[in-house]
């Protein structure tokens, strides 16, 4: 490990100051965003450990160099909305781009309503004695694509050791490093790198593979700072809000000419980069991501593997949902298939078509009993009213990472003290929403119709069979219920009875708080646009889906700004 000091890129100079802005949300959005970290599959790793993922403000982007910042966050009380952002300290990692945000703003990727004044100021993440993880995609011997990830602070440049000369890499907007063949020969691997973070430290790596796919596990990290604060582990207890800011808390970005940084040593720069050989895939690491519509190459989003990749040998691109296929050993892929080709011979889903019309946001799979009772638990964490509270994926991490409500995290109330209970979306989210839905009956009258339920169900069966194929025991059960009712008692009038409505057009069942339309957050293909997505229908008959911006518009029980919730 080499220290070279030299002084602060933009995002080091956010460290050691304060700064306030507004906190708002913009959905679950499986940390795809503007930082790439879906793509590389880096959400999860030792650096995002207690934390809530973020999109950042443009002034503070500095053109993906804040991507995998850390920031201890304290909501300042003041605002207006039905999710208020808590008043104690949390933790976030920067993994997206709020274009319209103004500085000092975070929007939270997770449900929630409304805008809260924050105060923050940058930390160290959490890496422990973990180290570097390079990611590549798009990558071959002439052309390297790479991110580098789980790190202490945000990376500020890379090179790259070519024939016994390091190079620059090009940093582009979507987080990734790039260098192309240098006067024609190949970028081999093995090879050495040097990295530099945001506070000028240098630190010599060698990326280990023998070719640029996949992710691969690096042996070095940046120093840790004593003079920094660092996330804790979670679980701690926060710490009490500070007598006084040390430092003024910016409101604005900093004069337009600051003074020139110094850099690190010039290293020479490549030719122009030679197309890479026409034909060629890309081989993908086992489990990585190789089809979908979400963190696809471009021009190849879709339900489908994508052309400009392969899996490893002994590994199957396989289907798991629209906007993620993935590469399971052939083993897996073949009961997942069988799986799929049950539900289609038993008029469920269609296995060969699961496209964009064919309901792409399942109802909740078939659940065991939601969980309302938390007193008799101890709380580390305390969850606001629709956000993830249990599951086995989207913000999860390590042994917490299964289907049922996650130990010591407990539903906050809602607005006006409302009581709230973690309940089961899927096998990989629980979210907390009013205790009053988690029975039966209580909830009877907020489902839409036997018809769109059956359809909702078909689907559910179908994803349900998939997750047995990828290893948790979930089965489709013929008295499985859904949305806490079986098919019986829907067809038996529980709902017709106390709430008469069709809708057959209904393929995406929506819950309150949750985006129903627009053109950003989880929106797909042709529904992405700013408008009520045509398939879309909230779940609760009290509620609409109406417009907060372009790209979000949610089922609410009135406008936002409304004080109605």
């Amino acid at each position: 490990m080499v220290h070279f000091h030299v002084a602060a890129a933009q995002t080091g100079n956010l460290f050691g100051q304060n700064f306030k802005g507004d906190g708002t949300y913009y959905g679950d959005n499986g940390g795809a965003g503007a930082c790439s970290f879906s793509v590389s599959d880096s959400q999860y790793l030792p650096w995002a450990a207690n934390t809530r993922r973020v999109a950042i403000n443009a002034p503070m982007f500095f053109g993906s160099q804040s991507c995998g910042l850390c920031a201890s966050v304290r909501a300042t009380g003041t605002g207006s909305g039905l999710t208020p952002l808590p008043t104690t300290t949390q933790y976030i990692l920067v993994s997206n781009l709020c274009p319209e945000c103004q500085w000092g703003d975070f929007d939270y990727e997770s449900p929630g309503d409304g805008r809260w004044g924050i105060q923050w100021h940058p930390v160290q993440c959490a890496v422990g004695s973990s180290t570097f993880q390079y990611a590549f995609v798009g990558s071959n011997p002439y052309y390297i694509k790479m991110q580098i990830t789980n790190t202490r602070v945000p990376v500020a440049a890379v090179q790259f050791k070519v024939r016994g000369t390091f190079y620059d890499m090009n940093r582009v907007q979507d987080n990734y490093f790039t260098l192309g063949a240098v006067s024609g020969q190949t970028l081999d691997l093995p090879t050495p790198v040097i990295v530099t973070s945001v506070f000028g430290d240098i630190v010599k790596d060698t990326i280990v593979a023998s070719s640029p796919t996949g992710r691969v596990n690096g042996a070095a990290q940046f120093p840790m700072r004593s003079d920094i604060e660092t996330v804790p582990p979670p679980g701690t207890a926060s710490p009490p809000p500070p007598l006084s800011s040390p430092t003024p808390l910016p409101t604005s970005p900093p004069p337009a000419n600051p003074p020139p940084p110094v850099t690190p040593p010039p290293v020479t720069q490549p030719p122009a980069t030679p197309p890479p050989p026409p034909g060629s895939k890309t081989i993908l690491g086992q489990w990585s991501q190789c089809g979908g519509y979400n963190g696809a190459p471009p021009g190849q989003a879709g339900n489908q593997p994508w052309p400009s990749t392969a899996c490893s040998p002994g590994f199957v691109c396989t289907y798991g949902n629209p906007y993620y296929w993935q590469c399971l050993p052939a083993a897996n892929a073949a009961r997942a298939q069988a799986a799929l080709a049950g539900v289609a011979a038993s008029g469920g889903a269609n296995a060969t078509s699961m496209s964009a019309e064919n309901k792409p946001f399942a109802a909740a799979a078939p659940s065991p009993a939601a969980a309302p009772a938390q007193a008799e638990q101890s709380c580390a964490e305390s969850v606001q009213p629709g956000a993830q509270c249990g599951g086995s994926g989207m913000s999860c991490y390590g042994s917490q990472c299964q289907d049922n409500p996650w130990p010591g995290y407990c539903c906050a109330a809602g607005p006006g003290g409302v009581p709230q209970g973690c309940s089961r979306v899927s096998a990989l989210q629980w979210i907390c929403v009013r205790a009053a839905y988690l029975g039966p009956r209580a909830h009877a009258g907020q489902l839409p119709s036997p018809a769109a339920l059956a359809a909702a169900d078909a689907d559910a069966r179908a994803d349900t069979a998939l997750l047995d194929a990828w290893g948790p025991v979930i089965r489709a059960e013929p008295n499985a219920k859904v949305c806490n009712l079986t098919l019986a008692e829907v067809t038996g009038g529980v709902v017709a009875n106390l709430f008469a409505r069709e809708e057959p057009s209904c393929s995406i069942i929506v819950s309150p708080r949750v985006q129903c339309g627009g053109n950003g957050g989880t929106c797909f293909g042709a529904a992405c646009a700013d408008a009520a997505w045509p398939s879309a229908c909230c779940v609760d008959p009290l509620t609409r889906c109406f417009r907060y911006n372009a790209a979000y518009w949610e089922c609410r029980w009135g406008p936002f700004g409304s004080a109605s919730f």
